[in-house]
């Protein structure tokens, strides 16, 4: 696995945060849940054995950077934020 400190300047080559850095991308609430979608979806691929070896290093570094404790802290609390009741029943769905 890739260290935390690869994976903070790993840069993004595609999609909306093209060209910068993992680090800067989750300097903002959005770009910090980019990232976790995005390892989502390289765990499905990796759980496929569907990487190629570009893709392979990216799901390393994301890896390794979203779980750092800190980092992981404040993806629970983006978390927290996004999931509130509906309903006076303590039902719970998505804010946005």
């Amino acid at each position: 696995m890739a260290s935390f400190a690869t994976a903070q300047k790993f840069v993004l080559h595609f999609g909306a945060f093209k060209d910068m850095s993992i680090d800067d991308i989750a300097g903002t609430d959005s770009g910090l849940l980019y990232l976790d979608n995005l390892f989502a979806i390289m765990e499905k691929k990796h759980a496929g054995g569907e990487l190629w070896p570009r893709e392979a290093f990216l799901h390393d570094c994301l890896q390794a950077f979203l779980s750092d404790p800190g980092i992981a802290k404040d993806l629970d609390a983006l978390a927290g934020e996004r999931f509130a009741p509906i309903d006076g029943g303590g039902r719970s769905g998505r804010l946005s």
